[in-house]
């Protein structure tokens, strides 16, 4: 009985023992009231991340933020902040270039309907007279470029044209000049250019490169799909090859030969299986000829894309790169 009471009294200081242990190790990962004082005490006020209200809200300080996240190529939160600068300041003078702007940046987000709306309400609102008018109208009538609505482009420059609204004709012949060339109508951009060219302005050397590469796009490689058609039908494949696709030549002519082939040599061996073989190389024949009529128009457009592609990078002044607001 005597050993019993002792080990239950050995246990219960055991116990009372590791309890105050654990209580420590928690007391040194939290500090006291007193310790976490004495911290806030030595922070710094300089360590303060606010920024003063006079500050932020100053037109320098918004204008200069927006302006730099432009530079970014920070369109949203750009436009964010043009946004906030017309909130704030809605009768400042210079509020027609902050909508400008804002235009660029739904541009440049490829948010083209948006942007033509902030561009025909500053042509609406603003004298014809005013600096930004050309340059509102101008990025208006690129978004059309942009989105390659070229029909809808022609009938506005058409209104031009005719004299109903007043815009530097070099301007509308560059621009239309550029899209018949990007159209891939190459004739008809050679013609306008011809005239166009001769007009004195900082964009002569691009319509001088436009017009020579016009002439250049006459000599551009081309292959004739009826030809190719043609030809995949005398020869299987040949077609392809004529294209330049040689391994879908090869395939065309391994297909058709060793389908056909097999068939006619089962016929009096299985007919079964050679009416299946027949029909196969029968089938892939046919789809051989429409692969070459193919292969020929793929060939045709990839030239004239990359053409295309060459051109646009090599241009002097590109179109999004003039009339920007500056």
């Amino acid at each position: 009985m005597r050993n019993r009471s002792i080990l239950i009294l050995l246990v219960l200081i055991l116990f009372f023992s590791v309890g105050n242990a654990q209580l420590d190790s928690i007391n040194e990962e939290f500090p006291s009231e007193s310790d976490t004082n004495n911290v806030d005490e030595e922070i710094p006020e300089s360590t303060s991340l606010e920024i003063p209200p006079q500050q932020y809200l100053s037109r320098t300080f918004i204008l200069t933020f927006a302006e730099n996240l432009f530079k970014a190529k920070e369109y949203e939160k750009a436009l964010l902040e043009y946004m906030r600068y017309r909130f704030y300041f809605p009768s400042d003078t210079i509020i027609p270039y902050i909508e400008f702007r804002m235009g660029l940046c739904k541009e440049n987000l490829e948010e083209y309907d948006a942007a033509r709306e902030i561009y025909e309400s500053l042509t609406r609102r603003l004298n014809p007279t005013h600096q930004l008018w050309d340059e509102a109208y101008y990025r208006y009538l690129l978004t059309y470029l942009l989105e390659k609505k070229y029909t809808e482009l022609y009938s506005k420059i058409d209104l031009i044209k005719k004299g109903q609204i007043q815009f530097p004709e070099y301007t509308v012949s560059y621009l239309q000049s550029v899209s018949l060339f990007m159209e891939g109508n190459f004739i008809a951009a050679e013609s306008l250019l011809q005239t166009a060219s001769k007009t004195s302005s900082f964009l002569q050397p691009s319509m001088n490169y436009l017009l020579s590469r016009s002439k250049q796009a006459r000599y551009i490689p081309q292959r004739n799909p009826y030809l190719a058609g043609f030809l995949s039908a005398f020869i299987p494949g040949a077609g392809q090859a004529y294209s330049g696709r040689w391994g879908d030549a090869f395939y065309s002519f391994a297909g058709c030969v060793g389908g056909i082939g097999s068939g006619l040599y089962f016929w009096e061996k299985d007919k079964g299986f050679a009416i299946l073989t027949l029909s196969f190389g029968t089938i892939l024949y046919f789809g051989n000829i429409y692969g070459a009529i193919n292969s020929a128009i793929l060939y045709n457009t990839d030239f004239i894309n990359d053409f295309i592609s060459k051109t646009e990078r090599d241009l002097p002044h590109k179109p999004q790169e003039i009339y920007t607001g500056h």
